[in-house]
């Protein structure tokens, strides 16, 4: 997906039993490379957060009993 001045994207492929999941964002200016520093420090946190909360539903989801589209 891209935009004027953002770009993203996300594949998922099989692995094994699960899925593994990428995702990419960056600036599409001119000086975006020189400013894709300023993304680093919280870098690992919006994975961890983009990945979590999804993770949460399923979990709630596959519980014996749970009912469907059920959510914390």
């Amino acid at each position: 997906m891209r935009s004027r001045l953002p770009a993203g994207g996300m594949a998922a492929v099989p692995e094994g039993t699960g899925t593994r999941f990428a995702f990419f964002s960056a600036y599409r200016f001119p000086a975006g490379a020189a400013l894709q520093w300023l993304r680093r420090p919280g870098a690992r946190a919006r994975g961890t957060a983009l990945t979590t909360a999804p993770q949460r539903r399923i979990d709630a989801r596959s519980r014996p009993g749970a009912a469907p589209g059920a959510a914390e």
